[in-house]
């Protein structure tokens, strides 16, 4: 399952519907070059932490990926990834973006 959790910041309105349309070209293009691979897409509107820890519930491994907007590039998780990693029913795999898409 793809999940993308959808939670508009303040002062960015919008922003979740954007997010949705990435989402959605971002799946097709990976399903087009990995056609063996059969994804579900789910869109959950509300905060990406709850969204996730409620998918690990039936996972048997949680992928997230952390932009690291901290001090340190490619060291830091975010607060989602990090909720996921501590709290999460299952193993936690933590995907950092390449320096170039940052």
């Amino acid at each position: 399952m793809a999940l993308c959790a959808l939670a508009d910041a303040p002062g960015v309105l919008g922003g979740a519907h954007a997010m949705e349309e990435r989402f959605s070209q971002l799946m097709t293009s990976e399903e087009k070059e990995h056609p063996e691979v059969t994804v579900i897409r789910q869109i959950a509107v509300g905060a990406p932490r709850s969204a996730l820890l409620a998918a690990a519930t039936e996972a048997q491994m949680l992928i997230v990926g952390c932009r690291g907007r901290g001090g340190i590039e490619g060291l830091s998780l975010g607060s989602v990834a990090q909720a996921v990693l501590h709290h999460a029913p299952c193993p936690v795999g933590i995907v950092h973006p390449p320096p170039c898409q940052r």
